[in-house]
């Protein structure tokens, strides 16, 4: 018995000590990428201080302050919090507060939400490369002055494809979108009264393969802590992505590609039920111009008599030579990323 309580001790000494070297470690690592941020010329300013023993390390960034005073892009919060098992530290979850605050050099924009988390995971390598995460957020309200947008859930996920380079699975859903009022009011009060939309769009949904120019690991963290350019999309292969707005209901699927120009290019196949709002949507948005959409709403009509039922029209999206069409129909410029 005296053997065993020896070795019950031992351990928990051990244990104990293997804590508080991981804990000082884990602090000196947080003050040295402090000092680092601050002689990059940025303002970095919290208060760390790690709990959680024994089975935990639990770091909170107090009273946190990070801006580029040179771009004026900055956040403030109350805290930011990591939470890891200290038998396995490799995997993590971070927690935001109710409220902060992101400059983005033009304006200032108030965060709020109900709960802002993630959960994430790295690979045992030296680069420390991300396997997975899952960032969660609910009841989120984006403000800047009398500006504001909110959303009932939002979830992203991304996972590490083993056996392609730089790619990941990309999955990702709005609901209950409710985009600024001052913007969005005006383009419904110019809908016909027999197309409305309502001012919350219910589902924005994405499935996908997202490829990267380089891998999401400590030095892209190292570089986004210095301002640096961060890892940037060079594909997109769209399994399912899906818009649910009132009576209108749009799926899509196809591959996009981004240049060394940053033009986008692809083509992606469209399925839209409840088509017939699209083209009003689009010239109350000032997407199209009033007196070419007659010839847009007719070339849809042809479309849908192609492929019954009438309320659904089949059409692809094509981006080529940095301009985009919706079936033989021309949008204008094809988006630029960078």
């Amino acid at each position: 018995m005296r053997i065993l309580l020896a070795l019950v001790a031992l351990v928990s000494a051990l244990w104990g000590g293997y804590w508080f070297v991981g804990s000082r470690a884990l602090i000196h690592k947080v003050d040295a990428a402090q000092a680092r941020a601050q002689a990059a010329g940025l303002a970095a300013r919290f208060q760390a201080e790690v709990t959680g023993f024994p089975n935990r390390f639990d770091l909170t960034l107090n009273d946190l302050t990070l801006q580029d005073p040179a771009s004026g892009v900055g956040w403030q919060a109350p805290f930011f919090q990591l939470f890891a098992l200290s038998y396995q530290p490799h995997k993590m979850i971070a927690v935001w507060p109710h409220r902060q605050v992101v400059t983005t050099g033009v304006q200032e924009i108030t965060v709020t939400s109900d709960d802002m988390r993630a959960s994430f995971a790295v690979r045992a390598a030296a680069a420390l490369p991300l396997d997975r995460v899952i960032f969660v957020a609910g009841n989120l309200t984006l403000a800047a002055g009398s500006q504001g947008a909110t959303l009932r859930d939002l979830r992203l996920a991304l996972r590490a494809v083993d056996d392609q380079p730089n790619t990941y699975d990309l999955g990702a859903e709005i609901t209950g979108l409710r985009p600024d009022p001052a913007y969005l009011a005006p383009i419904l009060a110019r809908l016909p009264a027999n197309q409305p939309l309502p001012d919350t769009i219910d589902t924005l949904h994405l499935e996908g393969l997202l490829g990267l120019d380089r891998p999401l690991d400590r030095f892209a963290a190292q570089d986004a802590a210095r301002n640096r350019a961060l890892p940037e999309p060079r594909s997109l292969r769209v399994r399912n992505a899906r818009l649910i707005w009132g009576d209108l209901d749009v799926t899509a699927t196809g591959t996009l590609a981004v240049g060394p120009d940053g033009l986008l290019s692809g083509r992606i196949e469209m399925r839209a039920t409840g088509w017939q709002v699209l083209v009003p949507l689009a010239t109350a948005a000032g997407l199209i111009r009033p007196e070419i959409a007659p010839t847009y709403a007719n070339a849809l009509q042809v479309l849908a008599d192609l492929s019954p039922p009438l309320d659904q029209v089949e059409v692809p999206l094509t981006l080529a030579d940095g301009q985009m069409r919706l079936g033989p129909l021309p949008l204008g410029p094809a988006p630029r990323l960078r």
